[in-house]
This record gives C-alpha cells, structure tokens and sequence, in this order.
C-alpha cells in the first residue's frame, strides 16, 4: 500500500514516494483477517546508492529480517557494492530479497512487495520492475515485470516512467498530463512531488487496515540522479 514513481531520459533519473507505512497484516488459515495492519511512523520507501550508481523504491512489505526494508536493501548492496558490474549486483540484490522474504517466519502474513530500480549503465539509465507474490508459506514468485532504457530515446526531451503501488492511477494520470517537451531538474522534481500528492489526495483506502485508513499519506520524498 504506497505510490512510488519513476521517471529516466537521457541526462537524469528522479525517484519518488509516499511515507505513509503500515505494520503487515494477519490472517487465519481461511484468510479471514486475525490482525489489521497498524500505521507506523513516517520511513523512507526510496533509496540510492551512488558508489553504485542505482536509485529504487518499494511498495508493500515494509520489514523483512528484522529491519526496514529500505534499511535492509541498502545493506545488501553495500554488501555486494565491490562487485564490478551492475547486472551482478542487481542479480544478488533480487535473490537475497526473495531469500529473506521467504525465510519470514511469520505463517499467513503478507509478503507481497513491489520493487523499481534505476541504474546508470554505460551511457544510459536503466529502469527495473519486479513483484514478489507470495503463493504460499513456501514459494514466493518474482515476474520482472518491466525493463525499460533510455538506449529507446533518440531525444534528450523524450522520457519514460513508471508508477507502482496501489496509488499508481492518479501519479500516473498527473505526469501524462503535466510532463512538458523539454523537461528540466527543476520542473521534473516539483512534477515528481505534484504526482506523489495527487495519489496522496485520491488514494483509495487500505484493505487490510482498520476500515477508512488510507493507502497512501505522509509527504512526497524525492531522489535526484544524473549522469555526473
């Protein structure tokens, strides 16, 4: 339950989100719900990595291994960080995640989560999506569910983005309305915290959560990346 975004031309990348987070919910052996997800104090739902060179945000799953998510995906790929190329980081950086979700010891618990990278690679941006659905207590899938580069853009006006979570509509309704021909650092950030907004105000509610609570909340956050 979030609304990350993100956006990749020639000479930049922005990453955005909500910070509304909830605790996971509970459910019994017939899926009727034993605990409602609880809201938990503001936490970053993007990160960055510039010895790297990558960018992402997640949607979700909010702990796994005893730690934030964000703060354990960092620790991953500082872990991996002497590799020398990107693929391989991304690569472990996946598998661990599946491994770690899957070791939750916590039966009927929603494993669901939802992760947008970007990485500079050569001379262009690179864009990933992937989605980890739980199928039972015992298998998680992972569908790469995007891969987009901006190797496709014979422009420096053109661009591409993505939004993910359960707020993605109204972001990515507000973008295509809003991102102009020849965008700049300046316009793309203040479009980037306009779009994350937007899904704020029209979010629908949580399903999981007490009844009314919202999906999305908080205040936008915003990374900035580019080529130098």
């Amino acid at each position: 339950m979030s609304v990350v975004l993100g956006i990749i031309n020639k000479n930049f990348a922005v990453m955005a989100s909500d910070s509304l987070t909830y605790t996971g919910y509970r459910t019994d052996n017939n899926n009727v719900i034993t605990r409602y997800a609880e809201p938990l104090p503001p936490r970053p739902k993007i990160f960055s990595n510039d010895k790297i060179g990558i960018i992402g945000g997640i949607c979700g799953i909010m702990d796994f291994d005893g730690k934030g998510a964000v703060e354990k995906i960092t620790d991953i790929l500082n872990e991996n960080s002497h590799h020398n190329h990107i693929d391989i980081i991304r690569h472990k950086l996946i598998q661990e995640i599946y491994r770690k979700l899957l070791a939750e010891p916590v039966v009927n618990i929603s494993k669901l989560l939802e992760i947008t990278l970007i990485s500079k690679e050569d001379n262009n941006f690179e864009l990933y999506y992937y989605r980890f659905i739980p199928v039972d207590n015992n298998r998680i899938d992972i569908i790469q569910r995007d891969y987009r580069s901006t190797k496709e853009l014979k422009n420096e006006d053109k661009f591409i983005f993505i939004t993910i979570g359960s707020g993605w509509k109204p972001a990515f309704t507000h973008l295509q309305k809003q991102i102009p021909k020849k965008p700049d650092k300046d316009y793309f950030l203040k479009v980037s915290e306009e779009s994350i907004n937007e899904s704020i105000k029209n979010c629908d509610c949580h399903p999981y959560a007490v009844p009314n609570s919202p999906s999305c909340g908080g205040k936008p956050n915003v990374i900035f990346f580019n080529h130098v």
